[in-house]
This record gives structure tokens, C-alpha cells and sequence, in this order.
């Protein structure tokens, strides 16, 4: 009863470890993969051209932040900050050097569900810059998600796999050596029967010897 007792407190502290420990962290691992994900199936279209009506506003919509309204001739667009891996300086800087220098550039249009359904600005998700300039572009957007996607995985994988570690720790400990040791005691009493049986047994033979005389 006692044995049972320890097995079954071992169980639930295993199962407390899984349910905490391994699939909690592991439902967040799933969410890092889709959120921060290689975003190139989403940017397919491109639009180009001179930006003008460079206007900056913070975008209550979700929770992206900064926003910068922009026109590429004459096309209404808007580029949120979640999308870049800069600062909000740098991106103003940026706006700001695109509008002053009047040269053509292509940006690229994002279909995924950013864009609001009232709104009539074409989600910008990156900027290629025509003078090569790539701190808004789809590489680099990539290459942080990448980057996102390692930190976050490593620090969900961290508590997995204690959590793996501390159940085998109480699975050798409460289930594993204790089997052992009742095995080990089993076969002990084995032998003692057998070496008992062997001991009783020659008396015997030799009292029968004894009673032919």
C-alpha cells in the first residue's frame, strides 16, 4: 500500500511536470513559429514610385505602433512599425531622406490582415530602397523574425526540456529504483529458500542412511 501510495504521488508530480512545464511552453513554442514566421508568401505584390505626403501618426489599430501614411505617386499608403526591426527614429529618417530625395522606389505590398477594412491605404510591409539601402526591406524583416524565432524558441525549449529531465529524475527515483531494490530483495529470498531446501534436505539423506544400518 505504502509502494502504491509513493507511485501514485510520483504520477501526479510527472503529470504536474508535463502539464506546466512541457505543454504550456510548448503551446507558446507553436505560437513563436506561426507569429514570427518567413513572411515572403505574404509580400508578393510590389508598387513603385516617388514617395510624397510623408505623414507620421501612432496606429491604434491592434497594437503596431508607430505608423507613417505616405503617398507613391499619388497611391495612398501606410507602413506600421511592427514591420521593421528598427527604431522609430531610424524609420522617420528614412521617410523623411525617401521624400526629400525624389528618387523612384519600389515597395512591397503586404496581403495578409494588417490592413483594416475601412481604411484605403495599401499595407506597406517593406521598402526597397533604390540607392540599395535595405533596413526596411524583406530580408531584414526576415532575418529579425529568424532571430525572434531562435531567442523565443530556445527560452520555451529551456523549461521543456527541465521539465523532460525532472520526470525521469522522479520516474528513476520513485518507480525505477524501487522496482530494482524489490526485485533485488525477491531474488535474495530466493536464494535463501533454495540454500534452506538444500541445507534440509541432506539431513535427511543421511537419517535414512542411519535407519538402513
Amino acid at each position: 500500500m505504502h509502494q502504491h501510495s509513493r507511485t501514485q504521488q510520483a504520477l501526479s508530480q510527472i503529470a504536474w511536470y508535463l502539464k506546466f512545464m512541457f505543454l504550456i511552453p510548448a503551446a507558446l513554442l507553436c505560437l513563436v513559429f506561426i507569429h514570427y514566421d518567413n513572411e515572403d508568401a505574404d509580400n508578393t505584390s510590389t508598387i513603385s514610385g516617388v514617395v510624397t505626403d510623408v505623414e507620421f501618426y501612432n496606429y491604434h489599430h491592434r497594437r503596431y505602433g508607430l505608423s507613417v501614411k505616405y503617398k507613391l505617386d499619388g497611391q495612398p499608403c501606410f507602413f506600421i512599425e511592427s514591420d521593421s526591426t528598427v527604431s522609430e527614429d531610424e524609420i522617420h529618417d528614412e521617410f523623411e531622406r525617401l521624400e526629400a530625395s525624389g528618387k523612384r522606389v519600389t515597395a512591397i505590398v503586404t496581403h495578409d490582415w494588417h490592413l483594416p477594412q475601412d481604411r484605403h491605404e495599401l499595407d506597406i510591409h517593406t521598402v526597397a530602397f533604390a540607392d540599395g539601402c535595405d533596413t526596411l526591406s524583406l530580408e531584414a524583416h526576415n532575418k529579425g523574425q529568424l532571430e525572434s524565432r531562435i531567442i523565443f524558441g530556445v527560452l520555451c525549449a529551456v523549461p521543456m526540456l527541465l521539465s523532460l529531465f525532472l520526470a525521469f529524475l522522479d520516474i528513476r527515483s520513485e518507480i525505477i529504483v524501487p522496482a530494482q531494490k524489490r526485485k533485488e530483495r525477491r531474488e535474495k529470498k530466493q536464494a535463501q529458500k533454495a540454500k534452506f531446501a538444500d541445507g534440509q534436505t541432506v539431513p535427511q539423506r543421511n537419517r535414512n542412511k542411519k535407519k538402513k544400518r
